[in-house]
């Protein structure tokens, strides 16, 4: 019996006895308790993937509805979020490669604005739920922001220099009517 054969042992005995030490899965296996924790730490590996997998179809999956919805495509605040999430889904993609091209002494950089567009995206993503909640609250799931009253609280983007479409000092987001949408 080779290595690999003894290894395939080693993984089906701890799928079935998952609480098994590491020296009975060596035992039953015929492998060194360190084989038995590297077959074990590679398992662990191979369902944290396995899970991760349905969420990354899933972001997919979404991105490829919206990019043919005509409500985004048809206008240019529309086609801004299409482009800023198909660079995520570039990243998420090809990531690996595009860092291998970014100097080393960039890296430490690259790191701490991803870190910071990520804490953004958070925001985002807990903005869009707010808004969808008030859609469907509404009757209006599918339709674009407008606000209890009716009136259209799209947002259009910065107004000029420096505005950001926020406003800092109430920590809401100001929109085409003057409104807020929620607290950030």
């Amino acid at each position: 019996m080779n290595s690999g054969e003894r290894r395939r042992i080693a993984a089906a005995f701890i799928a079935e006895h998952p609480e098994s030490s590491l020296r009975e899965i060596a035992q039953r296996a015929g492998v060194s308790p360190e084989t038995a924790r590297k077959v074990r730490l590679q398992l662990h590996r191979d369902e944290a993937a396995a899970d991760a997998r349905p969420k990354e179809a899933e972001q997919s999956t979404a991105l490829q509805i919206l990019r043919k919805d005509p409500a985004l495509r048809s206008r240019e605040n529309g086609r801004l979020p299409l482009r800023m999430l198909s660079a995520i889904d570039t990243l998420d993609k090809h990531g690996e490669q595009i860092i291998e091209h970014i100097p080393a002494h960039d890296l430490a950089r690259v790191a701490g604005a991803s870190r910071v567009g990520a804490r953004v995206w958070e925001k985002f993503a807990d903005l869009a739920e707010q808004y969808s909640a008030v859609a469907a609250r509404n009757g209006r799931a599918g339709s674009p922001g407008r606000s209890e009253a009716g009136q259209d609280t799209r947002w259009l983007g910065p107004r000029g220099p420096g505005d950001d479409g926020c406003d800092p000092t109430a920590g809401q987001v100001v929109l085409e009517d003057g409104g807020q949408a929620g607290r950030r």
